[in-house]
């Protein structure tokens, strides 16, 4: 019982003298542990966030690059219509403008050539008839009734804005104690809706 007695007493004596510095050595490791597994997390971290990174940049490439793709597609289209639609309406325009000048240039060709044709009668001593027609302002009649004094009235056959003859009457339907003289207009048939008169 003595040598019990005695044997715990120095168990808890020298208990009493190493247990602290067990204590320590026990916490230093416990520290150490620590230390090395944050120094692991950290070194493993800035790997995984450069992979999470690299993985959201090319996400973000594809869908910068779709976004560019489908912007063009629709930058193409927006022109290709409007091209169309610009060259209907310079197609539209364009004709209505080349009538208006034509139907303006006819409208000044058969005043000019009543105007001609009233020298030609101050010279002939009449008008020409339906069958001689403007004709007789460029070559000299052959036919009867034949002028008595002539001179060229014009040196080209009298046209409207379409090149195309203008047609003469004598006497007019229009004017019965005149002359007619007119343009076959935009479908170049005579007597239609469409004529050009002065």
């Amino acid at each position: 019982m003595k040598n019990a007695g005695f044997s715990a007493r120095l168990e808890s004596e020298d208990f009493e003298r190493c247990g602290p510095e067990l204590v320590r050595m026990c916490v230093n490791h416990i520290r150490c542990e620590d230390y090395r597994g944050t120094n692991s997390d950290s070194n493993r971290s800035p790997q995984k966030n450069k992979t999470k990174q690299r993985t959201a940049m090319y996400k973000s490439n594809r869908k910068h690059r779709a976004l560019q793709a489908f912007t063009l597609l629709e930058i193409m289209l927006v022109v290709m219509i409007i091209s169309i639609l610009a060259a209907a309406a310079i197609q539209l325009l364009g004709t209505g403008s080349i009538t208006t000048t034509r139907i303006t240039v006819t409208r000044t060709n058969i005043q000019h050539a009543r105007t001609v044709l009233i020298q030609y009668q101050i010279l002939a001593g009449r008008m020409p008839t339906t069958e001689q027609g403007l004709d007789a302002l460029v070559n000299r009649p052959e036919r009867d009734p034949k002028p008595r004094s002539w001179s060229q009235q014009s040196e080209h056959p009298l046209v409207d804005g379409w090149e195309k003859p203008l047609h003469y009457k004598n006497p007019g339907v229009r004017h019965p104690n005149s002359f007619d003289i007119y343009s076959s207009g935009p479908d170049g048939l005579p007597d239609t809706a469409d004529d050009i008169w002065e």
